[in-house]
């Protein structure tokens, strides 16, 4: 039954996160992704959030919750209390900040990845790689392009990018026509 091993971080088991030096790697179905056949599989290397996956990890077997006896009210409480500036200076932090730090990483990893002679040479080119990049991360957590740019991505990443361009980084749809 593939609802049924649908998972909330406050679900997490031990065998669902993998500890590595500077880095947590999180592999789990996550909800409302019923038609997923494989995990999805997050890296995270921000140090406060590999530090308390590493203490709660602590001492686990395979079968056992990470966040024993917690909800996502309770993890929301804890996560405000040892991160209280939040992901990119929002107030507090939420689980939802944990897929928007993985997407922002990977976006930034794109962007950079691309060599100087590859770099898009008009506003149409640039636009085809954003579309692509955001393409390729959404596949990687199952949402789409555009949930994947505007509701996981830290806009200044892709931003300072465009402006280095010269380019416009705002989708097309947002763009003013010219009087």
């Amino acid at each position: 039954n593939l609802e049924a091993r649908h998972v909330t971080i406050n679900q997490l088991k031990a065998q669902d996160v993998t500890l590595n030096k500077g880095s947590v790697r999180l592999r789990f179905y996550p909800k409302g992704a019923a038609s997923r056949e494989d995990p999805l599989d997050i890296t995270i290397r921000d140090p406060v959030i590999v530090g308390i996956f590493r203490k709660h990890k602590a001492g686990k077997i395979r079968k056992e919750k990470i966040f024993e006896d917690m909800n996502g009210k309770k993890i929301k409480l804890y996560m405000d209390r040892v991160y209280p500036e939040g992901f990119e200076g929002e107030e507090g932090f939420s689980a939802h900040d944990l897929r928007a730090v993985f997407v922002t990483e990977h976006v930034a990893a794109m962007i950079a990845a691309i060599g100087p002679r590859s770099q898009p040479k008009t506003q149409a080119e640039f636009d085809k790689r954003m579309k692509l990049i955001f393409t390729t991360v959404g596949n990687l957590i199952g949402d789409k392009p555009d949930v994947t740019r505007n509701s996981y991505t830290v806009p200044e990443v892709y931003e300072k990018w465009a402006a280095d361009l010269g380019f416009d980084a705002r989708p097309k749809k947002d763009r003013k026509e010219p009087a």
